[in-house]
């Protein structure tokens, strides 16, 4: 997604691995991140400094909110091939 002069965002995840794509489930997942392509206005680094990913709440079926107890994970490593940022 590219948001205006502010640079192309995307999400990655990391997941263990499964014997065949119909044996992967979303509960192989371990962590997301962000990725990042910044434009020339700014660099990863000022960006790392003053921005955090963060989901604060869930969303039910019902449409009522709850509070998400989910442990954040780990920033990831970042990913050269895409630019990727990890926040």
């Amino acid at each position: 997604v590219r948001l205006g002069d502010l640079g192309l965002f995307s999400v990655g995840i990391s997941s263990k691995g499964a014997e065949t794509a119909e044996a992967w489930t979303t509960s192989l997942i371990t962590g997301v991140h962000l990725n990042v392509r910044n434009t020339k206005t700014w660099s990863n680094a000022e960006l790392r400094k003053s921005a955090r990913l963060t989901e604060l709440t869930v969303y039910t079926a019902g449409g009522a909110l709850e509070e998400d107890t989910t442990p954040e994970p780990e920033p990831g490593g970042e990913d050269e091939e895409e630019g990727g940022s990890p926040l």
